[in-house]
Formats: C-alpha cells, sequence, structure tokens
C-alpha cells in the first residue's frame, strides 16, 4: 500500500479538523480525532465504523485489547462498540516531571527545590538577576511551561490530579478535583500569582515545545515542565557546553505545597484514531491499524532496521548502533490507496 498523509501542525489541528469533522464529509480513510471524543460526538454523528465488527481483521488489536482490559473498557462506547485505535502511553519511564536550569541554580548557590514556596524563591532569583551573563538582566525567563502542563505540574501540590480529573480519598471516597471549591480556588491563586509577579511567562497560553527548546538555546529560561526523556533528548541537547555526562536542564522531585507533591503519569490513551465512513471499503484501512498495533511495527517504531539501527548478539540481546528518534511534530489524517490485487485484500 502507499499513504497519502495530510500533516497538519500540533499548534492548530483541532480548529484545522475540527470543521472537517463537523461537515462529515469527504473525511480521509484515517482520522486523528483532535480530542478524545469524551461526549461520543462523533460516534452518534455516525463518522466513524466500529472496529470490533471487524476483529476478524484486526487479530494484534484483539490481542492488545485482551491484554489490557482496562483500555478496552475506556474504548467501549455506551452502545457497546469500540470505534478507535489508541495511541497509548504505559511505560513506567515515559512521565513528565519538573525540570530546571541547573547551571543557573549553582551560579546562585541555591539548593534543589522541593517545595512550591523554594521553587518561587528560586523563580525570583532568576527574574532578578543575569543568569545567562550577557549584561542584560530582563531578557531571563523564570518559567517557560505549556498551558496544557500547568495542572501536571502544580496540581498535585494543592491535592489535585488534573490528568483525569478523579481521586479517592483515604477512605476510598472518589472525588473530582475540578469541583474542590478550596483547594482548586488556591491553585489558580497560585498561578496568578505567579503570572502577576511575572515569574509565568507572559506568553504561557499559546507556548509551544518549539518556543521552550529556542528559549533553552538561547540560555533565557530557568525551569519547565515536560516528559522525562526530553532533559537529555532535547532541552540540555541546546546548550553548547552540554556533553551528554552532566545535565543542565535537570529533573527534579515534585514540589509539595499544602499536600505532598508527587508526579502523575499521563492518561494511557494520548491520542484515537478511527476509520472514517467516507471510505466504503474500510478493510485496508482497518488492516493498517491493526498492523500498527503489531509486534513487528512496535519493534520497528522503538528499534528501528535490524543492522543498520541495532544487532542481535548471540545471546539474543539487541545492541544500538545508532539512535533513530522518530517525530514528525505534526498529526496526520490517513488516505490509503490499494496497491494489491482486489482479490488479495
Amino acid at each position: 500500500m502507499t499513504i497519502d498523509w495530510t500533516l497538519v501542525s500540533p499548534t492548530n489541528y483541532k480548529d484545522s479538523v475540527s470543521p472537517m469533522l463537523a461537515s462529515g464529509s469527504d473525511l480521509p480513510n484515517i482520522v486523528e480525532l483532535p480530542d478524545l471524543d469524551e461526549n461520543m460526538t462523533y460516534i452518534t454523528g455516525g463518522l466513524f465504523y466500529p472496529l470490533d465488527e471487524y476483529m476478524n481483521y484486526m487479530p494484534n488489536y484483539k490481542k492488545f485489547l485482551d491484554s489490557n482490559p482496562a483500555i478496552k473498557a475506556s474504548l467501549t462506547a455506551e452502545d457497546g462498540h469500540i470505534y478507535y485505535v489508541p495511541q497509548t502511553v504505559v511505560t513506567d519511564n515515559y512521565q513528565p516531571c519538573t525540570m530546571i536550569n541547573m547551571q543557573w541554580l549553582d551560579q546562585l548557590g541555591l539548593p534543589v527545590p522541593t517545595t512550591l514556596d523554594e521553587f518561587v524563591e528560586d523563580l525570583r532569583a532568576f527574574r532578578d538577576n543575569d543568569m545567562n551573563g550577557n549584561g542584560d538582566k530582563t531578557d531571563e525567563i523564570p518559567l517557560s511551561v505549556t498551558a496544557k502542563n500547568l495542572p501536571l505540574m502544580f496540581g498535585p501540590a494543592f491535592g489535585l490530579n488534573l490528568v483525569d480529573g478523579f481521586y479517592a480519598d483515604e477512605s476510598g471516597k472518589v472525588h473530582y478535583s475540578a469541583a474542590e471549591s478550596e483547594n482548586y480556588k488556591k491553585y489558580l491563586t497560585f498561578l496568578n500569582g505567579l503570572y502577576k509577579e511575572g515569574l509565568l511567562e507572559v506568553e504561557y497560553t499559546s507556548l509551544t515545545r518549539d518556543q521552550i527548546t529556542e528559549r533553552c538555546a538561547r540560555n533565557i529560561t530557568g525551569a519547565t515542565f515536560d516528559y522525562s526523556w526530553q532533559m537529555s533528548q532535547l532541552y540540555s541537547k541546546q546548550y553548547p557546553e552540554y556533553t551528554g555526562e552532566k545535565g543542565i536542564m535537570v529533573g527534579i522531585p515534585p514540589l509539595s505545597g499544602e499536600s505532598k507533591g508527587f508526579y502523575l503519569g499521563r492518561n494511557p490513551i494520548a491520542n484515537i484514531f478511527g476509520v472514517s465512513k467516507s471510505d466504503k471499503d474500510p478493510l485496508l484501512a482497518i488492516k493498517f491499524l491493526d498492523y500498527a498495533m503489531s509486534e513487528e511495527a512496535q519493534n520497528y517504531y522503538v528499534w528501528g532496521l535490524e543492522g543498520e539501527s541495532y544487532t542481535v548478539s548471540a545471546d539474543g540481546k539487541r545492541l544500538i548502533q545508532k539512535r533513530l528518534l522518530i517525530t514528525t511534530g505534526f498529526s496526520s489524517l490517513v488516505s490509503m490507496q490499494d496497491v494489491f490485487h482486489p482479490s488479495s485484500r
């Protein structure tokens, strides 16, 4: 098969794709949805095929669902059907954390912060000093973080789980974080304080990872929040003096406030893909999504090509030859073109 990819920048993906879904016509064969369809808007609109009716063509996906009953349950709609294939995040080592410019901390002789108060004092010091040594005390940005990561960064210090919103207290009673009026108000007040003091970047509502990366390259920001591997693979890598031995943007323990800090894992379902009913013969698209869930496809994604990016030793261990970083920076819609003989479908 050949694939006709329509690539859309993540910055305006939702704005670009939502009108297309609203019209409901001429959709590509496979669509990455702009959200998790929590209200089943696209399902009730009849835009996508129920994939559970095609499980005979999706052995890899069926195996995945059987092995992950909680994810299967969350993907099952009220009508009992499963409409989407997820992008999942289920590894223990791919979690978000607060990162701080360790060079700046060392210059000021400050310890690694563990509380909100200590962290705020560090941000004030970053703001008020010429941390990058360029003679300009006004170009330092104490904290550069995307709007979607702010709840993960600071919510736990106020006892709030703002990833999926729900948490159980010590007695087992389930709460919804955004409805915890006192703690949620304190959380918002804290963010407002950061903003008013100039500690939180003015443009945080529209800030992107690429912009934060650029700030690191110019050595003008003191802290951020992102997934753990980004410390070395992305942020520290921007600094000319980084050798890989000592980090520059370094992860720190979760910050505590009135509540003990903790880091929140991602929702195991990060994105979802559906096969649109604009495709009158959906089996090829369905088989393609099933292949993406296969062990072979996962090995390609993680390891690359045997003999080029890795080798296999006599005892069966895989040895990396060179690191492949697969990141397009785009979300996508996919149109399928069948290049097999129709009888071979």
